[in-house]
């Protein structure tokens, strides 16, 4: 059976009002949701042969080209809200070439509309949840011809198109689990990060889920399941083997405890790695300590949501920090030397133009070596979403 896996190219995703030229150097993440999917079915379904084409990197041709020479059985692709038109665009791209070709989509998009999803044309299976079980599992049930009915988390669509949509699945606990991203499949050459240290980079999870609040965030309030440290500096020595030296912890929250940081920096020191790496966390887990075992085992940036420069703000948006613990991390930080992305939204709830420039203000005194300035949206399955609704406003 041929699988084929795709990033969908970039035709109409909004681009947020950055310009081309800087959207193009900032650099390109490893698609690790498709490589974790394609890992999982190496290992479980070994009937399979598996390609992946990131349409971010390739362009449309390459998606042309493999489609044609490779004529997949099912295609799976990521699926977002804001990248919702360039998936339509994909999808009748790969029905034109390979008309028998099923399509299987997964991604935040289907968690939120599954029923609406299948309505569009070419789509024949949906998945919500995590996606490597049902994924691995719709494929032996095509192999098999197995009921559909049983695999939890899959959407689809009988003989008389009636939308089936069952009931979602319970998340993998056991992190060590799920076999490593398959680099193999991608070029990881293709990978890099603008404020990198080494050449070639790329994205890990050492967690998935953030038991925080923050009503803007799709994770909020789920348990955080963390893989071990040796399972993590596993995955990282395979890929220093592959010319990767160069880190960026994408979890919601790497640094859900102090302790993490200092157990993982005792496992790079036990095992005598280097590289360099970087990690999203929140000021309330770090400490003065912390952040300089973090810098002497190889962190070379972390990127703090910030978020607003008022109490008021911060407590609207149920970031349960506080805007003394921020100034504090980031005199921390300069005193180190570790360099810093400071997020900031802009447009908060109940927030005035006061409000805004005192966020303004309050990144001018942090001084971070990187400040980003986004406008609140209302994603869908947030909080913000559900209080958006509640105050007469509708998903388009």
């Amino acid at each position: 059976m041929k699988i084929l896996l795709v990033n969908p190219y970039r035709v109409v995703v909004p681009k947020m009002g950055r310009p081309t030229m800087i959207t193009e150097l900032v650099g390109n993440y490893q698609p690790l949701g498709l490589l974790y999917i394609a890992g999982y079915a190496l290992k479980h379904n070994p009937y399979v042969e598996i390609k992946i084409v990131d349409g971010l990197i390739t362009g449309k041709e390459k998606l042309i080209e493999e489609v044609k020479n490779f004529h997949p059985d099912l295609v799976g692709m990521t699926a977002y809200t804001l990248t919702i038109l360039d998936v339509k665009e994909a999808i009748s791209l790969v029905k034109n070439l390979v008309p028998s070709a099923l399509i299987c989509l997964g991604g935040h998009h289907i968690d939120c509309y599954p029923e609406e999803t299948l309505q569009y044309d070419g789509v024949d299976f949906v998945v919500r949840g995590e996606g490597e079980i049902p994924f691995s599992e719709l494929l032996d049930a095509l192999k098999y011809k197995k009921s559909f009915n049983t695999i939890k988390g899959l959407g689809y669509r009988d003989e008389n198109g009636k939308i089936f949509i069952n009931e979602v699945g319970t998340k993998i606990e056991n992190m060590d689990l799920i076999p490593f991203p398959p680099r193999h499949l991608i070029n990881v050459k293709d990978y890099y990060c603008v404020v990198g240290k080494k050449k070639y980079s790329t994205t890990i999870l050492s967690a998935r889920g953030c038991p925080y609040r923050c009503i803007f965030c799709k994770e909020a309030k789920s348990k955080n399941r963390a893989r071990s440290i040796g399972n993590i500096l596993d995955e990282m020595e395979e890929c220093i083997k592959m010319g990767i030296e160069d880190f960026f912890f994408y979890d919601d929250t790497f640094n859900i405890t102090e302790k993490k940081i200092f157990d993982f920096c005792a496992g790079i020191r036990k095992r005598g790695i280097k590289c360099s790496w970087s990690f999203r966390g929140r000021v309330n887990g770090v400490s003065y300590e912390s952040l300089k075992e973090a810098k002497e085992c190889g962190c070379f940036r972390i990127q703090f949501g910030v978020e607003a420069g008022t109490e008021k703000a911060l407590k609207n948006l149920q970031k349960d920090i506080k805007l003394d613990d921020v100034r504090k991390v980031f005199k921390w930080t300069n005193k180190l030397k570790i360099p810093t992305v400071a997020y900031f939204i802009l447009g908060n709830p109940g927030e005035t133009i006061e409000d805004i420039n005192k966020t303004v203000d309050l990144a001018i005194e942090l001084n971070p070596t990187y400040a980003n300035f986004s406008i609140l949206v209302s994603m869908p399955a947030t909080q913000m979403n559900i209080m958006a609704k509640e105050r007469g406003f509708e998903d388009r």
